[in-house]
């Protein structure tokens, strides 16, 4: 099990990326684009979907999103309703 950040902005380097070492310390936390063996992914934290996201991360259980509302990925076409 892996957890993968995605940044998006430059502040994404800046702020978020030592936060999120401090908090998942205990875990497997990669940051893109290094993200080793796309199998391990499990978890995705992140702004918004890209098209091909759920093919590139064939075992992704969950999205955590860092923007405050959901609307950047309900109805996107990679992630069922299901």
């Amino acid at each position: 099990m892996a957890i993968l950040f995605r940044p998006v902005f430059d502040y994404d380097h800046r702020d978020w990326v030592p936060a999120l070492h401090q908090v998942f310390s205990d875990y497997d936390l990669r940051v893109a684009p290094e993200i080793g063996d796309p199998d391990d992914i499990t978890y995705l934290i992140g702004w918004k979907l890209f098209q091909g996201d759920r093919t590139a991360w064939p075992r992704l259980k969950a999205v955590l999103p860092l923007s405050t509302g959901v609307d950047r990925f309900i109805g996107h076409p990679d992630f069922p309703m299901g």
